[in-house]
C-alpha cells in the first residue's frame, strides 16, 4: 500500500488516482485470498488513513462487490466501508468459512 501512495500524485483529491499504477493492480491480483488478510489487517489497526480507503477500494474490485451499485450503500471512509461490508458483501466469504461455519452448526 506505501508504494501505491509513493507514486500517486498527492496534490489530486481524487482517491481513484491511487488506483491508477502496478502496484494496485498486483494487490487485485492477489484475487479473494487477500480479502480476509486486508480485513485482518484493517482490525488489528495496521491499515489506517490512505491505505485503510485504498484497501477497502481493493476489496471491492476483488470481489466485484460494490457497495453502492448493489446495496445502494455510500460510504466515503473506510470506517464506514468496513462497517458496512460485515453484512453487506454481496454474499463473499473465504470458502474456509463456509465450510467452519457448516461444521459448527452440525449436531452429532
Amino acid at each position: 500500500m506505501e508504494q501505491i501512495v509513493e507514486v500517486t500524485d498527492k496534490t489530486s483529491s481524487n482517491p481513484y488516482d491511487y488506483t491508477k499504477n502496478e502496484y494496485y493492480k498486483n494487490i487485485v491480483n492477489l484475487g479473494k485470498d487477500a480479502v480476509p488478510v486486508l480485513e485482518d489487517m484493517y482490525n488489528k489497526g495496521k491499515l489506517t488513513g490512505v491505505n485503510a480507503y485504498l484497501s477497502a477500494l481493493v476489496i471491492q474490485d476483488i470481489t466485484k462487490c460494490n457497495l453502492n451499485e448493489k446495496y445502494n450503500l455510500d460510504w466515503s471512509t473506510a470506517e464506514e466501508f468496513y462497517y458496512l461490508w460485515k453484512d453487506n458483501n454481496c454474499s463473499y466469504k473465504n470458502p474456509t468459512h463456509f465450510l467452519l461455519d457448516f461444521c459448527l452448526t452440525i449436531k452429532y
